[in-house]
């Protein structure tokens, strides 16, 4: 199975959503920036508001695409706590890492609005357009944790069945299309997938969507 694109893996989930018995009061949030786009697609469809939420992935700069963790805003972070040790990745350099993508979370903060609702005893349903370490997706639910979240669930059209075991921890609810236990690449699961620019995510976030 595949999506053409992320607007279509959001319909996809907006279908699924629909199903399930969930209160009107509930919030979207979709992860930056490619789970904004399918979150906007979820709220055109449902008639709700979709709101950003910044979380980074932490990695080496030597291997950018190899996540040792991630961290989302007021310092809520995630570590791959077997990895780093396989790897023998010191305190200093743990914390060097974070404190240099921590500044990259708080500039797009800056740029993509604070205008955050409260989440207190609140249905979170966190977007993203795929999960293949579960790093930023386990970030962002220890943030909504921090601000009182009650239900939180997550929504992504592809998950790795690694990251799925891992994430059960932090979500209620696990909504997917596919699970694959070799999941390499999340855009294998498109037949488009463009990087997202943060001038298309600030256009999806002016949209009306109620």
């Amino acid at each position: 199975m595949k999506f053409q694109n992320r607007h279509q893996a959001g319909l996809w989930l907006a279908s699924i959503l629909k199903k399930h018995s969930i209160p009107d009061d509930f919030l979207i949030f979709g992860l930056t920036r490619g789970g904004v786009v399918v979150a906007a697609a979820i709220s055109e469809t449902i008639g709700k508001k979709m709101y950003p939420l910044v979380v980074k992935k932490i990695a080496r700069t030597s291997d950018p695409e190899f996540a040792l963790g991630a961290i989302g805003p007021q310092n809520s972070v995630w570590w791959d706590e077997k990895t780093l040790s396989y790897l023998n990745i010191s305190k200093k350099e743990k914390e060097n890492l974070k404190n240099e993508v921590e500044k990259e979370v708080k500039s797009r903060q800056q740029l993509f609005g604070k205008d955050t609702p409260s989440v207190k005893g609140k249905i979170v349903i966190v977007v993203d357009d795929g999960v293949a370490t579960g790093a930023t997706a386990a970030a962002a639910a220890i943030f909504l944790r921090k601000r009182g979240a009650g239900k939180i669930v997550l929504a992504t059209p592809v998950i790795s069945s690694s990251a799925y075991q891992i994430l059960t921890k932090y979500y209620s609810k696990i909504i997917y299309a596919i699970s694959s236990k070799n999941l390499s690449s999340v855009g294998e699961f498109y037949n488009e997938f463009p990087q997202i620019t943060d001038a298309e995510v600030l256009a999806l976030l002016d949209k009306k969507y109620t």
